[in-house]
């Protein structure tokens, strides 16, 4: 699996990972080095299991990568799908529907949108499924439904109620219901729930 920080102008993975990338997206996007140059590998491991994944930073504090323009965010994704030999390849966005951030969202195979009970983040999510409903089309991809994750329920009855929410608004407005994903339960590390 292959993890991408797509916060392209405030990226803050590797402060989290705990980490120093030599190479980032900046240096795939000014043509420094190539896609797979920058992939770096972290291991994991503990008493149990060992393993790794690769790692592609973003890069902070460069406003002009949140406003790439279409061809160069088309550029960058197909890149990436040349990562397929690493398996997964999972792109954390930032928040918001900016169009940098519409266009990755629109290219993925398979969008999964965060959600929590908070009515903020509710109406949020609604945006964004709304919104990428709309782009799929506009951007000339085959219709792909954003999966729903619910983070931070209570109980798994939570999290299911949270979802029905979301599903009924996204249904009776937009005729379209995201399927689950899967629900996080507060201060748990697995999901539950999970469907296909």
């Amino acid at each position: 699996m292959t993890l991408l920080d797509g916060d392209l102008g405030l990226a803050n993975i590797d402060i989290q990972l705990g980490v120093m990338p030599k190479l980032d997206l900046l240096d795939v996007l000014a043509h420094r080095a190539t896609i797979a140059q920058c992939v770096m590998t972290i291991n994991v491991g503990s008493c149990h299991s060992n393993g790794s994944f690769g790692l592609l930073l973003g890069h902070s504090g460069v406003p002009s990568l949140t406003t790439l323009g279409a061809r160069r965010i088309q550029a960058v994704a197909s890149s990436v799908r040349d990562l397929q030999a690493y398996g997964i390849i999972a792109w954390d966005l930032c928040a918001g529907i900016d169009a940098t951030t519409r266009r990755l969202i629109a290219a993925a195979d398979t969008p999964l949108v965060v959600a929590t009970g908070e009515p903020t983040a509710l109406t949020d999510t609604y945006a964004v499924v709304k919104v990428h409903k709309h782009n799929r089309v506009m951007l000339g991809y085959a219709t792909c439904l954003a999966r729903l994750v619910i983070n931070q329920a209570t109980t798994y009855r939570n999290g299911m109620q949270i979802y029905q929410k979301l599903a009924h608004a996204c249904g009776s407005f937009l005729r379209v219901v995201p399927p689950l994903a899967g629900i996080y339960l507060a201060g748990q590390e697995t999901p539950c729930g999970i469907s296909a």
